[in-house]
């Protein structure tokens, strides 16, 4: 049987040295589904070979292959055109080294090409240098709040050891207020930061930032104004009552106006998403995109278009058991509100408490389309307002923990 499989082998190697240009067919075609695959796949191995074939190294290798070329072209003209042209001669090592250099080459100019660009969207992910000063200078003025915050519960802790409670009462609603007063300056500046990370690529894109309380259904007090909200949301998959509404899933995000860096936000309805933990249950209001599944996955989601979203998120939960209960009327309310809202595209960002749990969701928004340009400089936006991300949920923190003193 190894004599076997040794004379198979023997005899294709055999064919191949015999049919030179079937060979050379095989080679060509090797290459160039190499050079489609680094320049097409997304893979992070693939990424560093490209962004890596831009250096000098990578540069000095492609001037040599270039030189090996053209001299074997200038030299060899005759017996290359004999060996690789009319295949009147077999390919000998100048043939070989030849071959070689072009492969090489086209491999280079690929990976390199792919490289430059992967690099050019690197360099726009980055903030500009005006960012980073008034980054840093926001930050400073908000950590200053952070501080006096931090400084009220401290000073709390201590009166209510010695006031009396009605008091303690009064200095207690008086920091809630105080604390509550800081939550919308802090967001003015994660918006004003947004504002000019893109003004000098893009001109002005206006930027908005509003805030998504996640309270527990368990939790939820009736209240006229928020029942009316909750019936009015269209994003609740079974509508039947707003008892059915509430009993489908775990949690509520509502947003609270009050924070909302909009200038029409205070005057708005709130908006109201279900939250389902998966798993928990079999039937549930399905997350859509956006806050719920910010929380779902706990990471940053990048929305570049609000128009294509609906139907992206019609097709994922048609495959599930949602499907059974998807309508046409569903299908329409969530339709009909994205078509009247002015939000073009978002980026919905989880906060965190100390205990790592999720208390609410920011979301940055703009009536402009892909307004961060792509999935990446959207990620480096994320990372450089986390600081900022920091302060707002110690603000949020802070106000639970004053209420519940």
């Amino acid at each position: 049987m190894n004599q076997t499989a040794e004379q198979g082998s023997f005899n294709v190697l055999e064919y191949l040295s015999t049919h030179q240009s079937v060979a050379l067919i095989l080679g060509a075609a090797l290459i160039i589904l190499m050079a489609i695959a680094i320049g097409s796949l997304n893979y992070k191995s693939i990424k560093s070979i490209c962004i890596y074939s831009t250096n000098s190294v990578a540069n000095l290798l492609l001037h040599l292959s270039g030189v090996v070329w053209a001299s074997s072209v200038s030299i060899y003209n005759t017996q290359l055109q004999a060996q690789i042209v009319t295949h009147t001669s077999p390919i000998d090592a100048i043939g070989g080294v030849f071959l070689l250099a072009n492969s090489i080459a086209i491999v280079l100019l690929t990976s390199r090409y792919r490289g430059e660009k992967l690099n050019q969207e690197l360099e726009k992910s980055l903030p500009p240098t005006q960012v980073l000063a008034q980054g840093a200078d926001l930050h400073s003025n908000n950590l200053k709040l952070y501080e006096q915050v931090a400084g009220l519960i401290s000073e709390l802790k201590y009166k209510k050891l010695i006031l009396s409670q009605s008091d303690f009462v009064q200095h207690k609603t008086h920091a809630l207020k105080i604390s509550s007063g800081f939550i919308k300056p802090v967001m003015e500046s994660i918006s004003a930061i947004a504002n000019d990370w893109t003004r000098q690529r893009h001109g002005n894109i206006d930027y908005f930032v509003n805030i998504f309380s996640v309270i527990d259904v368990s939790d939820y007090e009736k209240d006229q104004d928020l029942d009316a909200a909750i019936l009015k949301s269209p994003f609740f998959l079974f509508t039947d009552t707003i008892e059915s509404r509430l009993s489908f899933c775990d949690k509520l995000l509502i947003s609270q106006q009050q924070f909302s860096t909009c200038e029409k936000g205070n005057q708005e309805v709130p908006l109201v998403f279900p939250y389902s933990i998966i798993g928990t249950r079999h039937e549930h209001h399905p997350n859509f995109e956006g806050a719920p599944i910010a929380i779902e996955k706990h990471e940053a989601r990048y929305v570049p278009d609000t128009k294509k979203v609906a139907d992206k998120f019609f097709k994922q939960i048609e495959n599930s058991y949602h499907g059974d209960y998807l309508t046409n009327k569903y299908k329409e309310n969530i339709r009909l509100y994205y078509k009247n809202d002015n939000t073009r595209s978002f980026l919905a960002i989880p906060l965190y408490n100390r205990d790592n749990e999720i208390i609410a969701v920011i979301n940055v928004y703009s009536r402009t389309k892909n307004m961060l340009s792509s999935e990446d400089r959207a990620k480096a936006f994320y990372e450089f307002i986390r600081p900022q991300l920091h302060i707002v949920s110690y603000l949020i923190s802070s106000q639970i923990i004053i209420a519940e003193m």
